[in-house]
């Protein structure tokens, strides 16, 4: 039913409440780094921030 591999990759829950800080002492930076999802975090909240303000006028205008 069920065929078991030796497999050489792991998944680690970072954000566990318990041991995250002994995690992140025990395992090199690299491992762990956060991965930026956009070039320019900054210029992305903008454009967020003007799709935002159009959707929240248009629902203040309907109340």
């Amino acid at each position: 039913l069920l065929q078991h591999t030796d497999y050489d990759n792991f998944i680690v829950n970072m954000f566990a409440l318990h041991n995250a800080t002994v995690l992140r002492e025990a395992l090199p930076r690299d491992l762990w780094k956060p991965i930026q999802l956009n070039e320019d975090r900054e210029a992305k909240h903008h454009e967020i921030v003007q799709v935002l303000a159009v959707s929240q006028a248009e629902k203040r205008a309907k109340t």
